[in-house]
This record gives C-alpha cells, sequence and structure tokens, in this order.
C-alpha cells in the first residue's frame, strides 16, 4: 500500500498531465485558426496580384 506521500507524488502528475493535455489542445485550436487566417490573406494578396497582371 503506497504511503500519502507516495500517493501525492502520483496524483499531482496525473492532474497535470490533464492540463498539459488541455492546454496542448487549446495551443493547437489557435494554430490552426491563425493559419486559417494566413491561407485567407495569402488569397486575398494572391487576387490582388492576379487583378494587377
Amino acid at each position: 500500500m503506497p504511503t500519502q506521500e507516495e500517493r501525492g507524488m502520483i496524483f499531482p502528475t496525473l492532474e497535470k498531465s490533464d492540463e498539459k493535455k488541455k492546454e496542448i489542445k487549446a495551443l493547437e485550436d489557435k494554430i490552426e485558426s491563425l493559419d486559417a487566417k494566413l491561407k485567407t490573406e495569402e488569397q486575398k494578396e494572391i487576387s490582388a496580384l492576379k487583378k494587377w497582371a
């Protein structure tokens, strides 16, 4: 049977793991959002260049 101290070492790690997963998911969502914005801007620039060509 693990001591209170040993259990304390295990469970906070699991909690931190969940927090990290949430942080990573939030960052991935942010990256996708920024990537979509960048593609939209690129399309606008390409359209503008085509008008001048």
